[in-house]
């Protein structure tokens, strides 16, 4: 993947999670302190658009307004949630067995 892929992935990945959350980007922007206020909403409408490339602590602040981890903005998937919830309560059943056995 390269550099332009992954930032416009994460501009996709921050849009989504935002209007899930029914914010609009100036919301979004005000939660996580962008610059001045005329450049909020600019700020994230180049980010959505992968053309902005937030530093780590922006990160950090994007997530938890959105209220999710930094890795699920950069599309990395945690393979249990993608588990039924079923097999998440077996696999924790089993997990916390093991655990106990020690």
């Amino acid at each position: 993947m390269t550099d332009e892929e992954f930032l416009k992935m994460l501009g996709r990945n921050v849009r989504d999670r935002r209007k899930e959350l029914g914010l609009t980007q100036t919301k979004l922007a005000n939660r996580i302190g962008t610059a001045s206020k005329e450049n909020q909403r600019s700020y994230i409408s180049k980010l959505e658009a992968g053309q902005r490339n937030p530093g780590i602590v922006l990160m950090r602040h994007m997530s938890e307004a959105l209220g999710v981890s930094i890795s699920s903005l950069v599309g990395e998937e945690n393979r249990f949630n993608l588990l039924t919830k079923e097999n998440q309560a077996i696999i924790s059943t089993l997990i916390d067995k093991l655990l106990s056995n020690q």
